[in-house]
């Protein structure tokens, strides 16, 4: 393949993208391929951190979009038609399977991969059989999901796109998290720490129901680390927890957001389970760093991802968001667990083997880059 790979993603792009799926997809294709790498959006924020990206703003002209569809995508599509080579696009929408179709007008040669990013009870949305969209989706060479699930659910709605399909878990870049934290502490220079690390308060995050539950568990010899940008109304429900339960000021802990990746690793590496308690997610690319850390996991079942970093119970539990007693006795048996040593240490060793983005996108350079 000859050309440059091209990502665009249609909401804001922020600093935080490039270690998300949107740019670590993008940097590991264009090292694997040889193709120079090319992320288009909208500006949020100076992007700070290039890792080899070149970054392209698009401008907010007038009418902006119809439909979803950006006039200024279309003209990026139209002008650099030649040199894209293979156009990464995210979501199963209108825009994303009208982008696919134009620039297979335009570059007939050039290849399409659309990334899901999605869950399986997000598939009964899809435009898949509008007569519109199955012309589109013609031009769709590859799709993945991120699942088992979602897979099944999209081949169960629209088997005609099977050998389109392809399975295709989110991954880490692990050379450049070893980079940052070239060390690993042992089991027993761990502390007795629950991290829990997002936006602390988005509404799909169900961070209430854990303050809820914190007071249950009753665990007098672990802290709650709760690390990531407090949202706008949340600090009320804080305040309020904790004039409820002075007692727990020094157990649960909200550290902030911390943008440098070898102190947010630093700070990963001292904790022993990591808890997400998510209402909906398409994967949650955190619980797979949480891995690498040797992390057990207690995880909603509405995460995405969540049977795939629990892994038949060997690296943790999955449970219905709707029950705290089982909530609540999953996390007094895992901090009690004695065999948690052993787990920590054959969960660390999986995670540094299997996760990385190359083995994650072997299916992506077969059918698309034509890599064996």
């Amino acid at each position: 393949m000859k050309g440059r790979i091209v990502t665009y993603f249609k909401y804001p792009l922020m600093n935080v993208h490039l270690h998300k799926d949107v740019g670590q997809v993008l940097k590991a294709l264009s090292q694997a391929t040889g193709l120079d790498a090319a992320l288009v959006g909208f500006w949020s924020e100076s992007i700070q951190d290039f890792q080899g990206i070149t970054v392209h703003f698009l401008k907010r002209t007038f009418p902006f979009s119809i439909r979803g569809i950006s006039w200024s995508f279309i003209k990026y599509v139209l002008r650099f038609r030649s040199e894209i080579a293979l156009l990464q696009l995210y979501f199963m929408s209108a825009d994303s399977l009208f982008y696919a179709w134009l620039f297979k007008k335009v570059n007939p040669q050039g290849k399409v991969y659309l990334k899901l990013d999605a869950g399986p009870d997000q598939v009964l949305a899809m435009p898949l059989n509008g007569f519109f969209s199955r012309i589109f989706l013609r031009s769709v060479d590859l799709i993945s999901a991120e699942s088992q699930e979602t897979l099944q659910a999209l081949f169960e709605r629209a088997p005609g796109l099977s050998q389109k399909l392809a399975y295709v878990p989110n991954g880490l870049d692990l050379e450049s998290l070893k980079a940052a934290h070239p060390k690993f502490l042992p089991f027993e220079q761990k502390e007795n720490r629950i991290l829990i690390l997002a936006r602390v308060g988005l509404p799909e995050k169900n961070h209430e129901f854990l303050l809820r539950l914190i007071p249950k568990v009753g665990l007098k010899d672990w802290k709650w680390v709760f690390v990531g940008p407090v949202q706008p109304g949340f600090q009320e429900k804080i305040d309020s927890f904790f004039t409820e339960n002075p007692s727990l000021k020094d157990q649960v802990l909200f550290v902030g957001e911390i943008r440098d990746r070898a102190k947010l690793y630093a700070e990963m590496d001292r904790a022993k389970i990591a808890v997400s308690t998510s209402r909906r997610e398409s994967f949650q690319i955190a619980l797979l760093e949480s891995l690498v850390f040797g992390h057990q996991i207690l995880v909603s079942d509405q995460v995405g991802s969540a049977k795939y970093v629990c892994r038949d119970g060997k690296s943790g539990t999955c449970l219905s968001i709707d029950d705290e007693t089982a909530w609540v006795r999953a996390i007094q048996k895992m901090t009690g667990d004695q065999a948690l040593p052993s787990r920590f240490r054959e969960t660390q060793e999986w995670a540094l083997q299997n996760l990385s983005w190359e083995k994650a996108l072997e299916p992506v350079l077969s059918k698309i880059a034509g890599e064996k």
